[in-house]
């Protein structure tokens, strides 16, 4: 089961609260040939020496610093020096379980895939493992609709990539988004895949407590850059989908009214009357579409209306579900 060798890439950038734990998980891997690649990308605080440290200990610890140009800059440069014939993606701010990389590796090998990830991971201290994993391989298309219809993670962790279909396709990060990019890059990968293999376990660990996160913060060029990579996605498609159109669709309603939702606590709406109205037109005219797909959650269909009818609640409620995760987050 160790024949291959798996590239680990993480990527850091002034966490030098995290960066331990994260490479110590890395490390105690139950699946032990790895190459750990950690690129930190121009941190200014002792993350680097950190990782230098940890570098000496482990001989499987490759370390690069480049100057800082954004998380697509940073995965792109692990990419181009990984040797590995998987890869995988952990950021630097969050952990892994035992078993994170055997786990995805036996999805990908045991289905003869290209791609593989699973729709869950730990982020509350509330949420138990699985008991039932429910392994399924999906088309392309089925695999790249899941992927848009904001029911699973859409970052680049919690998945494994063949690094052939990588090359072969000369998939990389755009590196003009600095928000969205993990959506393009995944959604690239799995139109490309022979076929996609998802399952359930819970082997990541997403830290919501980290207030310096890229995610953390407001800021409306990210929102818009966001936006421009959905775009970018409906614009560039490989494969042509009613499927993967509807989902789409709903991907841009969903970000849209969280984009209105972020204006209206952070008290910008006024400022940024325009894109409000723009971002609200939209889910109201696609609504009716939505709600009568049979494909959409009925939780979906709810939070919609509710966004469209009652923003100003939904936004007091988002305050306190947001509450609620930093207070449950893993430390």
């Amino acid at each position: 089961m160790e024949k291959d060798l798996i590239s680990v890439i993480i990527i850091s950038y002034n966490i030098e609260k995290y960066i331990s734990k994260c490479i110590k998980s890395v490390e105690k891997q139950d699946y032990t040939n790895l190459e750990i690649i950690v690129v930190d990308d121009g941190s200014t605080d002792e993350t680097p020496k950190i990782i230098q440290s940890m570098a000496s200990e482990d001989s499987r610890l490759r370390f690069f610093c480049k100057e800082n140009g954004g998380p697509s800059s940073a995965r792109n440069y692990g990419l181009d020096v990984s040797k590995g014939k998987y890869v995988l993606f952990v950021d630097g701010d969050d952990y892994v379980a035992k078993d994170y990389v055997s786990y995805l590796y036996k999805l990908i090998i045991n289905n003869n895939s290209e791609f593989a990830f699973s729709r869950n991971l730990f982020s509350s201290k509330k949420q138990q493992q699985i008991t039932e994993d429910k392994i399924k391989v999906l088309t392309p298309e089925q695999a790249t609709a899941l992927l848009m219809s904001t029911t699973v993670v859409v970052s680049s962790y919690n998945k494994i990539y063949s690094s052939s279909l990588l090359n072969k396709h000369k998939i990389r990060y755009n590196e003009k988004l600095f928000y969205g990019e993990g959506l393009s890059f995944i959604t690239t990968v799995s139109q490309l895949a022979n076929n996609v293999c998802v399952g359930d376990r819970r082997v990541y660990f997403y830290r919501k407590n980290n207030y310096d996160s890229a995610t953390t913060a407001f800021n409306i060029q990210k929102i818009i850059n966001g936006e421009k990579s959905i775009f970018m996605i409906k614009d560039n498609l490989i494969l042509s989908s009613k499927m993967i159109d509807d989902m789409i669709t709903l991907h841009l309603a969903v970000y849209y009214l969280g984009a209105c939702v972020n204006l209206i606590n952070h008290n910008q709406k006024s400022k940024y009357k325009a894109e409000y109205k723009r971002w609200m037109h939209y889910v109201r005219v696609h609504l009716p579409s939505l709600l009568a797909n049979s494909n959409v959650s009925l939780y979906r269909k709810c939070m919609l209306i509710g966004g469209t009818c009652f923003p100003l609640l939904i936004a007091k409620l988002d305050i306190i579900r947001r509450k609620r995760i930093i207070n449950n987050s893993y430390n």
